[in-house]
């Protein structure tokens, strides 16, 4: 089953950590603050006895709805940022995704396997009170650091990722060693070659150096010379 879009086989979820609620709380405020702006203005307008007539109510009418349209969508722009703020943290890697804005969406990964080091901190009363804060992740190489603001129980998170880099060195060293066995068996094989082709040379060699053998039918030479008649003894005469 994908969790997320571009989930990898077999490829197992820890957490999927979004900020915590009070991180949109600065832009609630400011919502509801400026939401009440036109609504003080009309109330000081009405007790200053200021009457306004079919034309300025018009205009004040389409003045408002103007800024209330903006007022919303700037919340809606506001509460996407929060929402689509994701970290995932799975057994091969950390997932970074950042909303910025309507149409900018920025995606980081992290292999488990370059994870160095990782941390968590709450900073003031608030974030200690409601247990949310900091993660950043030290990584390997020249690759920056990568901070999940904001998050809810930072601690837990911090474990998760600390075994998911175990996970990713278990990973490497089991890599490892599947690379040094096959190296050792190429080179078992090497050698084995290197044998079977020695064996081969020699056999070759030996086969050289044995002297031929005479073909069937053909006259095999005489060990002594024939026996002449002059050089038998006298009695043979």
């Amino acid at each position: 089953m994908e969790y997320f879009p571009g989930q990898r086989p077999d490829e197992k979820i820890l957490t999927i950590a979004r900020p915590h609620w009070l991180n949109l709380l600065p832009a609630i405020l400011m919502t509801l603050l400026l939401a009440l702006a036109p609504i003080g203005a009309l109330i000081v307008i009405s007790v200053s006895g200021f009457e306004l007539d079919g034309l300025d109510n018009a205009v004040a009418t389409a003045v408002v709805s103007a800024y209330y349209l903006a007022l919303v969508t700037y919340f809606y722009i506001r509460w996407l940022d929060f929402y689509l703020d994701v970290a995932i943290v799975t057994s091969d890697r950390i997932v970074d995704i950042d909303q910025n804005g309507l149409f900018r969406r920025t995606i980081d990964e992290l292999d488990c396997k370059m994870i160095q080091d990782v941390s968590a901190a709450k900073h003031g009363i608030l974030q200690t009170l409601f247990n949310f804060g900091t993660v950043e992740i030290q990584t390997a190489g020249e690759r920056r650091n990568f901070t999940f603001d904001g998050v809810p129980d930072p601690n837990h998170v911090q474990q998760l990722v600390a075994k998911a880099q175990g996970m990713g060195e278990a990973e490497e060293q089991a890599d490892t060693a599947k690379e040094n066995a096959e190296a050792a068996a190429a080179k078992a094989k090497e050698a084995a070659e290197a044998a079977k082709a020695a064996a081969r040379a020699t056999k070759a060699k030996a086969a050289a150096d044995q002297p031929a053998s005479p073909a069937d039918g053909t006259k095999k030479p005489e060990s002594s010379k024939s026996l002449d008649s002059q050089d038998l003894p006298r009695e043979f005469e």
